[in-house]
């Protein structure tokens, strides 16, 4: 895979694990989206089954975000598309394994 490869590059010879060190569960969603961006989990399985399996199954993944949460006031952040200005709502779980609450996440296929 050309990623594994890449990154291969970068390392001493024979040091070279494979690490995808931000897999994103999701993405932020704006207010006044129709609805929450969501990952199916079953998308989430194929790309962290793809990921463990580099390199004779030695790679290794961080999830961003195992564990949800929420900023407060006006910390939540904002991106401009296009000319506009789009505020990201407070929640931060993208669709984490574990939501804000605790609860188990819930992904887009369940």
């Amino acid at each position: 895979d050309s990623a594994v490869q890449a990154q291969a590059l970068l390392n001493p010879k024979g040091m070279s694990p494979f690490l995808c060190s931000e897999t994103y569960t999701g993405w932020i969603t704006h207010w006044g989206q129709a609805q929450l961006s969501r990952t199916a989990s079953a998308d989430m399985i194929k790309v962290i089954s793809r990921v463990l399996g580099a390199k004779n199954n030695t790679g290794s993944v961080s999830l961003y975000m195992a564990y949800g949460g929420t900023n407060f006031g006006f910390w939540s952040g904002s991106n401009w598309i296009g000319k506009a200005f789009v505020p990201d709502i407070t929640s931060y779980d993208y669709n984490s394994p574990i939501a804000e609450g605790g609860e188990r996440g819930i992904g887009s296929d369940e």
